[in-house]
């Protein structure tokens, strides 16, 4: 999620907001936190299959609109790389059974990103591979096929949780 940050000096003659990426202030300085102004969810589709994950992509923007970004990753290795430069707020990935690069990058997540939430969506769904992802913490799955509306509500209440994190109402 991207917090754009509006802090203004507290005088009320010289208040003049300030939109940073980061707080522009230490603890000494006079500007409070006055609220988030725009918050932008990154989502990320990891799928083996090319159609597949552009059918997903296109599917949720479509659906969730300008609240969101859906991105797509190519690889496990490629979604991993963007998880540790990039901002995003959730993954979705179809762990296949000939490669075990999926649920690698599931546990590194979990491992090195745990606020990151994790969502398979899978076209091999079986009862080890359900153990397998419940035992990687993984907490959403989805067997495919799935529909869009399904997907959409799953990703939608994954993101209603993110947001229910509090920000602080003042920094002194």
């Amino acid at each position: 999620m991207l917090f754009v940050i509006v802090a203004t000096e507290q005088p009320a003659r010289t208040r003049r907001p300030c939109v940073t990426g980061r707080f522009p202030f230490d603890r000494q300085s006079n500007y409070v936190w006055t609220g988030i102004v725009s918050s932008l969810h990154h989502i990320l589709v990891v799928d083996n299959d090319p159609v597949a994950a552009m059918v997903t992509q296109q599917g949720l923007q479509r659906l969730l609109g300008k609240d969101v970004e859906v991105a797509l990753a190519p690889s496990p290795g490629a979604a991993w790389l963007r998880c540790m430069r990039e901002s995003v707020d959730l993954l979705i990935v179809d762990p296949s059974p000939p490669s075990r690069a999926a649920a690698a990058l599931i546990k590194a997540l979990h491992d090195e990103r745990p606020h990151i939430p994790v969502v398979v969506l899978t076209a091999y769904d079986t009862p080890r591979l359900r153990a397998q992802m419940k035992r990687l913490g993984v907490r959403h799955y989805l067997a495919k096929p799935v529909g869009l509306a399904e997907l959409k509500n799953t990703v939608s209440g994954v993101l209603a949780s993110l947001n229910n994190v509090q920000a602080p109402s003042a920094v002194n």
